[in-house]
């Protein structure tokens, strides 16, 4: 057994799908320190505990306490995520239907060794002799994703300070009003920093470390770099992050901040389209009769407030400013809105829900820079049209082509060598494919058909050309791919669409070998799967 007291000694802690009775039982351990989020009304308020309202079960994967506690329903968002941020995950044993959910997803974790089961730790009640029991897992795979940290015995003032005189390119992003007091007891201080910058930063944060301690008076630091961690979405599209670090403005406490109307469009842009934000940010939507009742922060408040202030006209509900976005070029690309769309319910209800673009058979790859500087390409398409798909297109793109592909798909992440170096990586060559077989479907067998075709054509030249890095990118549908032919060949688009309808015949017979493929009927299982849960179980 574990011992609890240790477990939660000078650690922040939140329990989601708590209740009152739980929250009496964490006073003696955790007293001051301790979150209970709860999806009903919340009870009456406890000394020492704070108690929260939140909406979706995924909210818990964004947990950012040093423990996370998971009870009842909260246990199936195991199925699909986990929360990357505590220290400690701590699920609670006990007969719950949400167990046969979860349980398959933390097997999937423990047997890949991304997480480790340290044991049982025992929690007393205090209203009788009896205990709760929870299963305690640590991540162990990969690290821990460790957020930075201000000192409390330093505060934000210090480094707003240091960050002026190292000459940092930053701004803080949203909620500086009040700085250096945060806009809320235990909020985020929200920074975007230049990438050539972000080195510097965490080194600084690092060194002050020493001074940090594991409970909720530390000041949590949201950095965000223009290009994003590798491989992952950037917080902003970089072109739109780099403007605003060139039009910041110093605001309260000298610190640095966007212009107005960057302040604006980004707090829009972070509302609507940030991980698990939309319909959780409190603003009403066409797409839902439920406007949560209680959001982190008075987000509609904080946008009518400042468009006013500029006199600008957003709308009142989440549609009218993703069009305003949208006219305004902050709108992401709709490959970016596919990856949001899988944590982001308001995402997939808004652009992906009903789609009626039909799946073609349409795909454009991506080739990086090592593999066009090792005269590759040529090599590339005879595999590609062996595997029975026709190539419409291909180039080899200009220096200013590169900058603006970067910059504008796949959210302007395209990966890096281990030192931080992009240049081999880098969009350098573009091919415009057409699967004839995929084409040749009908529109209810063809999406499905067209992504795992698709995705075995990248698999399979990913393990021929693949060496120190990833050869190839590629989008994963249709409508993802007349993106990217806007992008890469705006004067053809009219040319393409006439040559692609000459391969939309009918086929039974593909059908039939479709529908009788194994390693496309477990494509779709597997690929399905995670969506399906997200939207049946999860929100």
């Amino acid at each position: 057994m574990i011992e609890i007291d240790k477990l939660l000694k000078d650690r922040s802690v939140d329990l989601y799908d708590g209740s009152a009775d739980l929250a009496n039982d964490l006073i003696p351990k955790a007293k001051n320190k301790a979150t209970v989020f709860i999806r009903e009304q919340l009870p009456a308020p406890i000394a020492g505990i704070n108690f929260a309202e939140y909406s979706m079960l995924l909210e818990a994967a964004d947990c950012i306490a040093s423990v996370c506690m998971l009870n009842d329903r909260a246990i199936k968002v195991l199925v699909a995520m986990y929360p990357s941020a505590p220290k400690y995950v701590l699920v609670r044993l006990a007969p719950r239907i949400s167990w046969f959910l979860g349980f398959w997803g933390l097997l999937r974790r423990v047997l890949k060794g991304l997480v480790r089961i340290e044991g049982i730790a025992v929690l007393p009640k205090q209203s009788s002799r009896r205990k709760t029991y929870w299963l305690v897992l640590e991540q162990s795979g990969t690290d821990a994703h460790q957020i930075p940290l201000i000192p409390k015995s330093l505060g934000i003032q210090s480094f707003l300070l240091w960050l002026k005189h190292e000459k940092i390119r930053y701004i803080v992003l949203r909620f500086f009003e009040e700085l250096p007091k945060l806009h809320r007891e235990a909020g985020d201080l929200d920074v975007l920093i230049a990438d050539e910058d972000r080195p510097r930063v965490l080194n600084y944060l690092k060194s002050i470390s020493d001074q940090v301690g594991e409970d909720t008076d530390d000041i949590r630091v949201g950095l965000h770099s223009v290009s994003g961690e590798p491989g992952m979405i950037p917080y902003y599209p970089p072109p739109l992050a780099r403007a605003m670090l060139s039009r910041a403005i110093t605001g309260p406490a000298n610190s640095l901040v966007p212009a107005p109307k960057d302040a604006l469009l980004s707090m829009m842009y972070h509302v609507l389209y940030h991980s698990k934000k939309g319909y959780s940010s409190g603003i009403p939507s066409n797409l839902s009769k439920h406007t949560d009742r209680h959001p982190e922060n008075d987000y509609a408040g904080l946008i009518m407030n400042k468009a006013s202030q500029l006199d600008l006209d957003v709308g009142l509900t989440m549609e009218d400013m993703d069009n305003f976005l949208a006219r305004e070029g902050w709108r992401p690309k709709i490959d970016t809105l596919a990856k949001i769309a899988e944590t982001n319910v308001w995402v997939r209800d808004r652009f992906f829900s009903g789609s009626k673009q039909r799946a073609e058979g349409l795909a454009v790859f991506v080739l990086r820079e090592w593999v066009v500087r090792a005269n590759l390409m040529e090599d590339f398409i005879l595999l590609i049209s062996s595997e029975g798909f026709v190539v419409l297109r291909n180039k080899i793109l200009n220096k200013i082509e590169k900058k603006y592909v970067h910059d504008h798909l796949r959210g302007g992440t395209w990966g890096a060598d281990s030192d931080g170096n992009t240049e081999l990586w880098q969009p350098s060559a573009v091919l415009v494919l057409v699967d004839s077989e995929c084409a040749s479907l009908p529109a209810s067998y063809a999406a499905g058909f067209e992504q795992f075709r698709i995705r075995k054509l990248k698999e399979l030249l990913r393990d021929k050309f693949d060496e120190q890095r990833s050869s190839v990118h590629s989008t994963d549908n249709s409508i993802e791919s007349w993106e990217y032919i806007e992008t890469c060949f705006p004067d053809e688009i009219k040319n393409i669409k006439n040559e692609i309808t000459t391969y939309s015949k009918l086929s039974i017979f593909v059908l039939v070998k479709q529908l009788l493929n194994p390693k496309y009927l477990k494509h779709s299982l597997k690929h399905s799967l995670r969506g399906f849960i997200i939207r049946s179980f999860l929100t």
